[in-house]
């Protein structure tokens, strides 16, 4: 896996799992109404059942504006996940939503030296055609666009 593949999965990752914190209060709670001990408030780990909580809600995520802490002080992270419905020069119209569901319509404009993926190879954002399924995340220094092909629903008869 290449060090741009790696370095993108772990920022948009820890992107969500930032937003997935205020969530993880809510499943704290669920678990302390089942009767279980909590974990220790200055544990590091997690209990399955958080983690379960976490990735369930970074799979859910549609779109995000976080206030992250860094070294130079706080920045603000966006993250956008929907289907590309058109692409024009350096702007990207798109859907917000899931697969099944649609929540709303953002522009955005995707600066030049954004690093876009296309069915994890590298691409260009013209490349990207309407329909695709696409994850934006705008960070202060840099912008990530990967796309792929919507999955196909498999149907039993």
């Amino acid at each position: 896996m290449s060090v741009i593949t790696t370095r993108s999965r772990s920022l948009a990752l820890g992107a969500v799992c930032a937003a997935a914190g205020a969530g993880a209060g809510t499943v704290a709670v669920a678990g302390a109404s089942t009767g279980r001990r909590p974990a220790s408030r200055g544990s590091a780990h997690q209990t399955p059942h958080a983690r379960r909580g976490l990735a369930r809600l970074a799979r859910r995520t549609v779109h995000a504006t976080l206030t992250v802490r860094t070294r130079d002080g706080f920045r603000t992270v966006t993250i956008n996940r929907g289907t590309v419905d058109s692409v024009s020069g350096d702007t990207l119209t798109m859907t917000d939503g899931t697969r099944r569901r649609r929540d709303r319509r953002v522009t955005l404009t995707i600066p030049s030296d954004a690093r876009v993926r296309n069915d994890r190879s590298p691409a260009s954002l013209s490349s990207l055609t309407a329909g695709e399924r696409v994850v934006v995340v705008q960070l202060p220094k840099r912008t990530i666009v990967r796309a792929h092909a919507p999955k196909r629903a498999t149907r039993s008869s």
